[in-house]
């Protein structure tokens, strides 16, 4: 090949990456060095010794005597039991020949420096109708009609159906690798109004009085009612390799590229069978990254905040009023996992929010606020959880906050990273509590907090900088508070360890408040 050699990290056998040279020089299928099959120890069968032309793309003519078999993964495109020569004093670990490139069908787009695999353009072609901006537009027939309904009020029950808890959204898409979304248009319209509850949607206009036959947007239990529409439809797939948030669908996977689209086909099957039609300029497919829930996830590297989302904070104008402090702070509450010390450093702007307290922008407010504002901006990375990994929580308390975070140890060399975080203030008699009944409430809130997370793993480890806990249970006496929360803490399998608090830097931070002293562990 002339000019730079193309380099791929291919991942063999499952675990190691080894830099691969991709070349249609090479007349073999692949090949890799001496040197790699006795690192990796792969098994090898003998053959007999014969000559090769050109088997490493080099020209040269190899003697080789034994060839191996890999499982080869590159970008999601994995192949088993890949037969490769094993060449002494190659120059590359291993090298993928004109045959992979012609059985593969791949492409090599030098310039931008990219390879495809397998047909460009993948399209979903017998599901196209599900794409059909015709069909989107067209309602029900006769969607809505006069009215002579009493009931153009709110005065009815609310639909109390649940909809997805944002945190189990997340947790369910731990170690994908490919992801595509799809938007539902019109969702709510493609829902009939059952014929005994036509009249309770009934509105008026100057025109005079009209009932909806098609669920409306706007309507209190809308939401509620097409979750259950869509959860039905996708109810065998959900949580297993698709999401539903209302009308946004995430279909994830860990697999194979050609997994993922057999996976995308069923979901756009069933959305099909359910009549709803899909929003082909807002749907992604394929992708390592996406934008879901306001949050970027990214294919094995983690969670984080839609830059596009929190841009506009740096222009939010100072709170003049109550109402308008309320809202900032429920914008900057949804990202709160983000940030290891959000009640403490919200405390002056949550305080403004109380009954009878006279609203007072002070010194402390606008710190509070600007401090917020930055946070939201520059907000760390978080990791996926997932059960199989090492998992370790640490907790800590001060006089008047507790606060913890949980991480966990990826899998690559070891690294510990942040999960979530968590802070919340005492109230004002737990703020009497001894410090040792304060220590233990902070791993108590923890554990209440991420009680799914932690129950859904086989062993964890809870970190705390006070010795005394360590013989919480050999006390022959408890306090009544004390075997309440003891009981507790039975639902968990963990072992509790001491560590200096000095060398508890974000704990600390959460319970003590802003600032951050170092990196846990």
């Amino acid at each position: 090949m002339d000019g730079e050699p193309f380099i791929a990290d291919v991942r063999v056998n499952g675990t190691d990456f080894v830099p691969s040279l991709v070349d249609y020089g090479c007349l073999c299928y692949g090949a890799v060095s001496k040197r790699t099959f006795h690192s990796l120890q792969l098994p090898h069968i003998r053959v007999q010794p014969r000559i090769l032309e050109n088997a490493a793309g080099d020209g040269k003519e190899v003697k080789i005597d034994k060839i191996t078999y890999v499982s080869i993964d590159l970008d999601g495109h994995q192949q088993h039991r890949v037969f490769m020569y094993v060449i002494d004093d190659l120059n590359w670990d291993m090298i993928l020949g004109k045959r992979w490139m012609e059985d593969q069908d791949v492409h090599i787009h030098a310039k931008e420096g990219y390879l495809e695999i397998g047909s460009s353009g993948v399209q979903y072609h017998k599901w196209s109708r599900a794409f059909s901006q015709q069909l989107a537009d067209q309602l029900p027939p006769s969607s809505a009609r006069v009215s002579s309904s009493p009931a153009a009020a709110p005065v009815l029950m609310r639909d109390r159906y649940p909809l997805p808890l944002l945190s189990e959204t997340l947790r369910t898409i731990a170690k994908a690798r490919w992801f595509t979304k799809v938007d539902v248009i019109a969702a709510f319209h493609k829902i009939r109004v059952a014929p005994a509850d036509e009249e309770k949607t009934a509105f008026r206009t100057r025109y005079g009085s009209f009932e909806w036959l098609v669920v409306p947007f706007g309507l209190t239990g809308a939401p509620a009612a097409f979750q259950r529409y869509i959860n039905s439809a996708l109810q065998d797939y959900l949580d297993d390799f698709v999401s539903a948030y209302i009308d946004d669908v995430l279909i994830f996977s860990s697999g194979s590229l050609q997994d993922h689209r057999d996976k995308v086909g069923k979901v756009l099957q069933r959305l099909m069978d359910a009549g709803l039609q899909l929003d082909i300029n807002k749907s992604e497919f394929e992708v390592k990254a996406v934008k879901y829930l306001g949050f970027i996830i990214e294919a094995e590297c983690g969670i984080r905040v839609d830059p596009e989302k929190v841009e506009a904070v740096k222009g939010w104008a100072t709170p003049t009023n109550v109402k308008s402090v309320r809202s900032f702070i429920g914008f900057a509450n949804f990202y709160r996992i983000f940030m290891p010390d959000f009640s403490v450093i919200a405390e002056p702007l949550t305080r403004l929010t109380k009954k009878d307290v006279p609203f007072r922008w002070d010194g402390l407010c606008d710190e509070a606020f600007e401090k917020l504002k930055d946070l939201l901006i520059t907000a760390p990375i978080l990791a996926h959880f997932h059960p199989e990994r090492e998992t370790i929580l640490e907790a800590d308390a001060s006089g008047f906050a507790s606060g913890g975070v949980l991480l966990q140890r990826d899998d690559k060399g070891g690294l510990v990273r942040p999960v979530a975080y968590f802070s919340k203030k005492h109230s004002a008699a737990e703020a009497n509590y001894a410090i040792h009944d304060k220590e233990l409430l902070a791993i108590l809130r923890c554990l209440e907090q991420w009680e799914p997370e932690l129950r859904a793993v086989e062993h964890f480890k809870i970190l705390t900088d006070h010795k005394n806990l360590r013989y919480f249970y050999s006390e022959r006496r408890l306090t009544e508070r004390q075997v309440r929360w003891s009981e507790f803490l039975s639902r968990f399998q963990f072992e509790l360890e001491w560590r200096p608090g000095r060398k508890g830097g974000l704990p600390d931070a959460l319970s003590t408040g802003p600032g951050y002293a170092g990196q846990p562990l």
